[in-house]
């Protein structure tokens, strides 16, 4: 009852005209503080109680609190799981586009392998070797592709290196009339410098020995018609003195001799200073002039010489303009040395085709 009273008039107090009431609010907090020490005091079973309210209070909320928490770490391990089943599943796909990528390499790599069918080399890159033209595709790798050529570019094999049309024959490929070769523009990127340059020297070797023998076999044919030719006319004793130039216009003009025993020649090999294989004789293929046992010094100031750089080298196509110029030379001298104007023209007009077939033009 006391403490009622007094909360009681406190409230009056507070209920008072505003100069009569209680000046603040920190003045009726400290009279209910009072009032209730005073008259409010706990006793040892309300304050057990009130302490066990608390714990009990204390335990619903943590309970509470972790019912929250399982909830929460239920869903995010259920978030986690699912991302990490996605996962999987996207480092299998990887793992597996990975794997036939690899797969298509090995296979696009195995796909470009030969072997070698002399070193019997299994893993040779198509890129780095030659296949014939065969149906067999008979496969050299680089380093025996160069052995190969080598081999037929001297020696017995080169005879088949000629005949084949300056070829490299496929020694596998059955050759009953038929011949298979390596492509050249395939296997010369992969030819060694000194292979390349032998390959290059046989060939042109070749050329010049064919236009040898062609222009041989030409002046052979002329002969043997000339010689029927001066047959016929002999029979005639007033055509007789028109063969007997001719002959000497074939042997003197059209024929190259050397200058000290008259021995015919057809070889070159690129030197305009000739040795004679017969006599030994040094000779200028410019001008046929002797020059004893060598020839070098004269070559290179023979007023003849076309060559660049009056070299004494030359290559086929100087040698060929060399000997027409050469054969005009002669060809003028020798019609100068035929003193009857009639026979000159006789003579000229019976050696007509002989002397076009040389790139001689005797109208003009």
């Amino acid at each position: 009852p006391g403490c009622l009273e007094e909360v009681e008039a406190l409230a009056r107090e507070c209920l008072k005209k505003p100069k009569s009431r209680i000046s603040s609010m920190m003045a009726v907090m400290r009279r209910l503080k009072a009032a209730e020490e005073e008259h409010c005091k706990t006793t040892e079973e309300e304050r057990v109680k009130a302490e066990e309210l608390r714990r009990a209070q204390r335990e619903v909320d943590a309970a509470r609190v972790q019912g929250v928490q399982a909830e929460k770490l239920r869903a995010t391990l259920e978030e986690m799981a699912a991302q990490l089943t996605a996962h999987r599943a996207e480092q299998q796909r990887i793992v597996q586009r990975q794997a036939e990528a690899q797969q298509m390499k090995r296979e696009q790599r195995q796909a470009r392998l030969r072997s070698c069918l002399v070193c019997f080399d299994d893993e040779v890159d198509v890129g780095d070797g030659v296949e014939c033209a065969g149906a067999d595709r008979h496969f050299l790798c680089r380093g025996c592709l160069n052995g190969e050529v080598r081999a037929q570019l001297g020696g017995e094999e080169f005879a088949a290196f000629r005949h084949s049309g300056r070829k490299i024959l496929c020694r596998l490929c059955p050759r009953d009339g038929a011949t298979v070769c390596y492509d050249t523009s395939s296997f010369m990127p992969l030819l060694e410098p000194d292979v390349f340059e032998l390959y290059l020297r046989m060939r042109e070797e070749v050329v010049v020995s064919e236009a040898m023998r062609e222009q041989q076999g030409r002046y052979e044919r002329q002969m043997e018609q000339l010689e029927g030719q001066i047959t016929k006319l002999l029979a005639d004793k007033m055509d007789a003195v028109v063969p007997v130039h001719m002959k000497k216009l074939i042997e003197d003009v059209l024929t190259d001799k050397c200058p000290r025993c008259k021995r015919a020649f057809f070889d070159f090999d690129g030197c305009f200073a000739l040795t004679c294989g017969g006599c030994g004789c040094g000779f200028c293929a410019y001008c046929l002039a002797d020059c004893g046992s060598d020839a070098h010094r004269h070559v290179k100031n023979c007023p003849h010489n076309i060559a660049p750089g009056r070299d004494v080298f030359g290559n086929k196509g100087v040698w060929l303009q060399s000997q027409a110029l050469r054969r005009r030379r002669k060809l003028e001298a020798f019609i100068r040395g035929i003193e009857e104007r009639a026979v000159r023209g006789r003579v000229l007009d019976a050696a007509r085709k002989e002397l076009e077939d040389v790139g001689i033009d005797v109208s003009e």
